[in-house]
């Protein structure tokens, strides 16, 4: 704490003020918390707190009871970046979009402070910013668009300290992921297929590898992956798609499952009206429909020079 006030004396505090006093007054030049404010960055964390506090004991966020110069300070943005990896996600409310639209992703800092906690959360079934949430804000983009928001933010993200990078490196490990729900697999997926936009080729290949790891022996996953992608306009996205699907099927002890992914490609890449005109994602469709009647030799293929 950077404060003579601890964690347990905030606590007492708001447990004091919260019955007797105006919410919105305790944060107003003269009220009861209005220095810690006024002080945010001497006071990062009793601001951290109240940011987690005050949300789960009331309903309110922090930056709603500040006015429109302090909810727009740094710290006040971090600190509600920050409560949203540690507060209950049942706090957590559509109204916070707005706050992210209007100032979180105003600024590069805290642009990249707020996917990095997307990243955080993504695999959360319950958690309103997991990769669901990040799928319909990236989907929403024209490619040119999305390339110069999202393209070139991933270009810098191949590096430990990213959300990104411990995302490939725990899904690349060749250990039993059998614990993970079958929701919490396809946000990984999502999370991953979304790094496939970057023109970083050893991040984005990186991203294909763990993909293929991820998908294994979980067919089903990979048709749903398919299905959430399917109006993607980014052509190379969906082509990755398809060649990780292609290597977890050939990297699966079993197909089950395999007849409903080969209806499905067979529907939407060879009996549509228009032939899809991207070759690898024609040929990685129908080597996928292939295995459905033709078992390898091998039950696993070597990803390394993907």
């Amino acid at each position: 704490w950077s404060s003579d006030v601890c964690s347990s004396d905030l606590s007492y505090l708001l447990d004091n003020y919260l019955e007797s006093g105006d919410l919105e007054k305790l944060f107003e030049i003269g009220g009861e918390f209005f220095h810690y404010i006024e002080n945010d960055y001497v006071n990062q964390g009793i601001v951290e707190a109240f940011a987690i506090q005050l949300p789960e004991r009331t309903g309110s966020e922090l930056y709603e009871l500040l006015d429109d110069e302090h909810k727009d300070n740094l710290s006040i943005i971090n600190s509600f970046i920050y409560s949203l990896i540690w507060r209950d996600p049942d706090t957590i409310k559509d109204k916070t979009i707005t706050y992210v639209n209007e100032h979180v992703l105003r600024y590069e800092e805290t642009f990249d402070q707020f996917f990095q906690m997307v990243y955080s959360v993504a695999l959360d079934p319950e958690h309103f910013y997991n990769a669901d949430r990040l799928h319909k804000y990236l989907m929403q983009f024209s490619l040119p668009n999305r390339d110069e928001i999202w393209t070139t933010y991933l270009h810098n993200q191949d590096h430990l300290e990213t959300s990104m990078f411990r995302l490939i490196g725990w899904a690349m490990l060749d250990e039993d992921k059998s614990y993970l729900s079958d929701k919490s697999r396809l946000l990984a997926a999502k999370a991953l297929a979304w790094i496939f936009t970057s023109t970083n080729v050893s991040f984005r290949d990186s991203a294909t590898k763990a993909l293929v790891v991820l998908l294994e022996n979980n067919i089903k996953t990979i048709t749903s992956l398919l299905s959430e992608f399917e109006k993607v306009n980014d052509p190379y996205v969906y082509e990755r798609i398809f060649a990780a699907a292609y290597g977890a099927v050939l990297r699966s002890d079993g197909i089950g499952d395999i007849d409903l992914l080969s209806q499905y490609i067979v529907k939407i890449i060879f009996e549509s009206e228009e032939v899809y005109p991207n070759v690898l994602v024609r040929d990685y469709a129908r080597n996928i429909v292939d295995r459905k009647s033709t078992r390898l030799n091998s039950s696993h293929t070597d990803i390394s020079r993907m």
